[in-house]
């Protein structure tokens, strides 16, 4: 799984950073050009049709754009309740089953004061507000969050963290890859967590997206990215 982190910044110098084994190491443009060109292959021939699967979304949460926007309410929703619902923290997963081959969305977050994006197995926990239904919390689910000014790469409840300076404002855009058969977890910004979280997976991966609290000062709006040419 590769996650692209797409800054706000003005300052061409801030460049992603590759992070293994508590050393950081700067992403060169000529890395990225290699990356990216890759990337850009699926881009092109099979980027990901994401839409959100309504049953899942907390009642706070209203899907709008066809499926691939989602806003967060202040108030419940008047809908009937789903086991497939999750019932206490504001989450959602996308409605088609990742089960082979490779994937690439972007995912739309500057609307957002904060946000979790990534993937989950489908036996993800939809009640309570344990670390059992939290995105990242847990060996079910893989994200990147970012909270409270803070921008980390979680999964089964360890993280690495990716500094967010004022030269670095907040994340715009964020892109999903994922690579079902290799098995083997990684991020743009590489770390730790992610690189010793290879294995085969065993169970369908949905897109997955998390809000923190109504509460937040800002417009919670996440919007799945057009990417067809």
């Amino acid at each position: 799984m590769l996650f692209f982190v797409l800054f706000s910044s003005k300052h061409a110098n801030m460049l992603p950073c590759l992070q293994l084994n508590n050393y950081i190491t700067p992403m060169y443009p000529i890395q990225l050009a290699v990356l990216f060109l890759n990337i850009l292959a699926f881009i092109l021939t099979d980027s990901s049709n994401v839409v959100i699967d309504k049953r899942t979304c907390h009642k706070q949460i209203k899907v709008t754009s066809e499926g691939r926007g989602l806003c967060l309410s202040s108030e419940d929703r008047c809908i009937p309740n789903d086991p497939l619902r999750f019932d206490q923290l504001y989450c959602a997963l996308g409605s088609v089953a990742i089960q082979s081959g490779q994937h690439y969305w972007e995912v739309d977050v500057h609307c957002c004061p904060s946000w979790a994006v990534g993937m989950a197995y489908g036996s993800l926990q939809r009640r309570g507000r344990d670390k059992g239904a939290k995105l990242g919390r847990n060996r079910c689910s893989w994200s990147l969050e970012f909270q409270d000014g803070h921008l980390a790469a979680w999964h089964n409840d360890r993280h690495v963290a990716l500094p967010v300076t004022a030269a670095r404002a907040a994340p715009n855009r964020v892109g999903v890859f994922v690579k079902y058969q290799k098995g083997r977890l990684f991020s743009a910004v590489q770390t730790a967590v992610f690189d010793r979280a290879h294995h085969q997976f065993t169970e369908p991966l949905y897109p997955a997206f998390r809000f923190f609290s109504s509460k937040d000062k800002g417009h919670h709006h996440m919007e799945i990215c057009n990417l067809s040419l």
